[in-house]
C-alpha cells in the first residue's frame, strides 16, 4: 500500500507509546515528523472494541463508538 509506504520515515524515527495493554489486546502510536500510526492487536478469540481512531491503512476493524471493533486474532493499523 502506498500510504504505508509513504510512512516507513514514520516509524523509522518515531516516538513510540503505548496506549492500551491487556493480557490479549495491544494498541500503540508511533508518532514522528511524518505523521502518526495507531496499531491495533487483538489475540483474544472474541472481536473488541479497542481505543483507536483514524483512517484504516491495512487489517481489518469496523468505527464504532468509543474506537474501533478489531476482529478476533485481528489487528489493523491507522493513519
Amino acid at each position: 500500500n502506498a500510504l504505508i509506504q509513504s510512512n516507513t520515515d514514520v516509524v523509522e524515527r518515531a516516538r513510540t507509546q503505548v496506549e492500551h495493554l491487556s493480557n490479549e489486546q495491544l494498541v500503540y502510536r508511533s508518532a514522528g515528523e511524518g505523521g502518526t500510526l495507531q496499531v491495533a492487536l487483538n489475540l483474544g478469540d472474541d472481536a473488541v472494541v479497542l481505543p483507536v481512531q483514524g483512517t484504516v491503512l491495512a487489517g481489518e476493524a469496523q468505527s464504532v463508538d468509543g474506537g474501533m471493533s478489531v476482529p478476533a486474532h485481528g489487528w489493523v493499523v491507522c493513519e
